[in-house]
């Protein structure tokens, strides 16, 4: 068992929780021991982690070092975009289950560039990749707010003006 009751996780798809309990429970008619999950920016509901299968689901959160490393990074973190609309729906699901906060924030800076170039086409972004950026944005700025004290809100003025001292 890596984590303990109180310790901040981050699951895979849920984002920044936190372990509220670890107990044996049949939840799939055999008695295991499951890490009972609290979203921190989703009170009033639970996860159930098999603890024999956390290496799938959890992860410790980035800290602030790795956060400044990620924005410095930026440029050099951004993945190519995938033309083909099935193939980039699929590169996004393994991004979003298993990509670090670093490599979900060049995803982000990508989705921000690719929809700004079709609006300048006079085109709309197509409305499955504005779901992911919404959905991958606020997974990255809560756990980045979560680490950095601040509001999710937040976060976004902190990665410009972190750039902007960059450059």
């Amino acid at each position: 068992m890596r984590w303990n009751k109180g310790d901040t996780v981050v699951h895979s798809r849920d984002g920044i929780c936190t372990v509220a309990d670890i107990r044996e429970m049949d939840l799939s008619g055999t008695n295991d021991m499951y890490y009972i999950l609290e979203p921190v920016y989703e009170r009033g509901s639970r996860l159930y982690i098999p603890v024999a299968r956390e290496e799938l689901f959890l992860r410790a959160p980035v800290t602030k070092k790795e956060i400044l490393k990620s924005i410095r990074e930026l440029p050099e973190k951004e993945p190519d975009w995938i033309n083909d609309e099935k193939q980039r729906q699929n590169m996004i699901a393994a991004m979003r289950k298993t990509g670090s906060s670093g490599t979900l924030l060049g995803l982000i800076s990508l989705f921000y560039k690719k929809r700004d170039e079709q609006h300048e086409l006079g085109k709309k972004f197509h409305s499955s990749d504005e779901q992911f950026l919404k959905d991958i944005e606020t997974r990255v700025n809560r756990e980045f707010a979560f680490v950095l004290g601040i509001e999710p809100a937040e976060v976004p003025a902190f990665v410009m003006k972190t750039l902007a001292k960059e450059a």
